[in-house]
């Protein structure tokens, strides 16, 4: 038997982006809400960057990219942000 009242959840992760689509777009949701994380803690865009190494860097241990890929990464970021804002707004107004 399950008892939540033993657990505590540290998080969840959702495989459904990675099983069905380039592991790029993995890294670029990674780092487009690592960025927000680190923006809301500090509202300061110049705080984001180097966060940004150390999980580029740590991703690039385990697996390198691909040229494509790395011509990618900018545009997955940009367009996972401009997904999430999009899927917020109509979230809003559905309420």
């Amino acid at each position: 038997m399950f008892f939540l009242n033993l657990v505590v959840l540290k998080g969840i992760i959702d495989f459904g982006d990675v099983c069905g689509s380039a592991l790029v777009f993995d890294l670029s949701i990674a780092v487009l809400y690592h960025m927000v994380a680190v923006f809301t803690k500090t509202s300061s865009l110049e705080s984001v960057y180097e966060p940004i190494r150390w999980l580029l860097s740590g991703y690039f241990k385990c697996r390198k990219l691909t040229e494509d890929e790395k011509n990618a990464v900018y545009f997955a970021v940009k367009a996972r942000a401009a997904q999430s804002v999009l899927g917020n707004y109509a979230c809003l107004n559905l309420l």
